[in-house]
């Protein structure tokens, strides 16, 4: 049972600093801060980074949705197969909880003073303070440094 706790130390700390950032960056997505108000400022460039990264692992600008290139033979460029369709029925409103909503922030904030506190926890290890230490490094450093690759 020893190992497994020393494992399960190792393993939180070496993740900490993942937890925490997929914490964060899920919480300001639930509260919508990385994205621009119909008409309204521009969230802060780094909120949108975050986003960026806590949904699709990238921070590279998107690719901008420009017009369909024209088909082979049709320098118009015109869908006629899309034009011929009729319109589908409309999407219905999505129905946004605000208790889950709440529930989930609060989830997020837990997620994240927990594993504070667990790191706080692993540092009372006074025999293993370069170990841990190198862990919480890797930990933040590895994710940053696959980012990039």
């Amino acid at each position: 049972m020893k190992l497994v706790r020393r494992l399960h130390m190792y393993v939180g700390v070496f993740f900490a600093p993942s937890i925490v950032f997929f914490a964060l960056s899920g919480l300001i997505q639930l509260s919508e801060w990385h994205e621009a108000e119909d008409g309204g400022a521009q969230p802060a460039a780094w909120l949108v980074k975050l986003g960026e990264v806590h949904r699709i692992q990238s921070i590279d600008d998107l690719p901008q949705r420009g017009p369909r290139p024209p088909a082979a033979g049709d320098d118009l460029g015109v869908d006629r197969a899309a034009a011929a369709r009729p319109p589908g029925p409309p999407r219905p409103a999505i129905h946004r909880s605000a208790a889950l909503k709440s529930f989930f922030a609060l989830m997020s904030i837990s997620l994240i003073l927990s594993t504070l506190a667990g790191v706080m926890i692993a540092f009372q290890m006074r025999k293993q303070l370069v170990l841990i230490g190198g862990l919480l490094a890797a930990g933040t450093a590895v994710p940053i440094v696959l980012l990039f690759v």
